[in-house]
């Protein structure tokens, strides 16, 4: 398995955050924590990898709707985190191997694309049509 650098950790996080208008994350050790507090999601606590920070933080929670997740396949921690731990089906975190560029296309008659960078971390792309 390909391991998920913290940068593109990071980026994704940024934009899961962005995307659903809720907190941008925050580094929490050697993962980042994002303050969700929705009623069924309090906060997210997510890592690239297995290791100590990931374990005693699954060890220190005891608050319902806190959800811890990392970028490895449940086999690897089973064993290293307390029961009391519900495990939801694994989810897939996708990515390429090289940089995305924008591509110069031109869009179908009667459609019109706006991008602009309100931030330094965030891109709004506009696409209208008939």
């Amino acid at each position: 398995m390909h391991q998920v650098s913290e940068e593109l950790l990071e980026k994704w996080l940024k934009g899961w955050s962005i995307s659903r208008e809720k907190p941008l994350p925050e580094a929490w050790k050697s993962g980042f924590k994002v303050e969700v507090s929705d009623e069924l999601q309090k906060a997210r606590y997510v890592f690239p990898t297995v290791n100590e920070d990931f374990i005693q933080l699954s060890e220190s929670i005891h608050e319902s709707w806190v959800y811890l997740k990392v970028c490895e396949p449940f086999e690897k921690f089973r064993t290293l985190i307390p029961e009391r731990w519900e495990i939801q089906p694994q989810g897939y975190m996708m990515y390429g191997q090289e940089k995305m560029t924008i591509r110069e296309d031109p869009l179908p008659d009667g459609y019109l694309i706006e991008v602009f960078q309100p931030r330094p971390d965030a891109f709004i792309v506009i696409l209208h049509g008939e």
